[in-house]
């Protein structure tokens, strides 16, 4: 019966999640049902929760924790964001950066309303450093466009840790952790909480759940204590 399961999913990705970590879910799924018409939009995560408000899209899966009365969400996955720089930006033996180092790096930051950016504010400001005190130098809406711009040598970004696998790996980035702040986030998914929630819905987050566990025990990815 399950392999029966047709009709329309519209869902919503924020762009680390929509870029670099669902696609091999969504061909998990389409495999298994390959009736259901999917529409993913790849957006940032304050423009996904108000398609989620709007009922542009069934569900949202975003970067960011967010308190709305609207919507309610779910923790996913765990996930890491890292300082990433041209391989020569720093010196060689460089391996971690202080909070002091990060007020002269020249920054290019994510757009406001981004999830990463949000998160990397909070840690920021906990640890006593405001955004505004960095060295913006520009704002981009697109992981990929950053990256390739940090490349280039003009600055520095945070991004997720799963962003950069090829980057390491190709040597064309290094990854950097501040020292004194962890900077761990996890995925949300995104419900409305007043309205029916379509089975289709309810199948495919099942079917979220099920493959992120899966994973989990191969070891490929972690999941938030207690799975909350």
């Amino acid at each position: 019966m399950e392999n029966t399961i047709h009709g329309d999913l519209r869902l919503g990705c924020s762009l680390t999640i929509g870029e670099y970590i669902l696609p091999e879910f969504l061909k998990t799924f389409k495999d298994a049902h390959p009736d259901v018409h999917m529409q993913v939009e790849i957006a940032n995560s304050a423009n996904i929760i108000n398609n989620v408000k709007d009922q542009l899209i069934d569900v949202g899966l975003i970067e960011t924790p967010i308190s709305d009365k609207q919507i309610l969400v779910e923790q996913i996955l765990k996930d890491e964001l890292v300082l990433i720089a041209a391989p020569d930006y720093f010196p060689k033996h460089m391996t971690h950066i202080t909070a002091e180092q990060l007020r002269e790096l020249p920054f290019i930051m994510r757009e406001q309303g981004s999830g990463t950016r949000e998160v990397v504010h909070d840690y920021l400001d906990k640890a006593g450093l405001l955004l505004d005190e960095l060295n913006i130098v520009m704002e981009m809406g697109s992981t990929e466009a950053i990256k390739a711009t940090v490349q280039s040598g003009l600055g520095v970004s945070f991004v997720s840790r799963n962003a950069v696998k090829k980057e390491q790996k190709l040597k064309l980035l290094k990854i950097y952790q501040v020292k004194g702040i962890p900077f761990f986030r996890y995925f949300y998914i995104a419900l409305p909480k007043n309205r029916v929630i379509k089975s289709i819905t309810e199948h495919f987050i099942k079917e979220l759940h099920d493959i992120i566990e899966q994973k989990v025990e191969s070891n490929l990815i972690h999941l938030p204590a207690g799975n909350a």
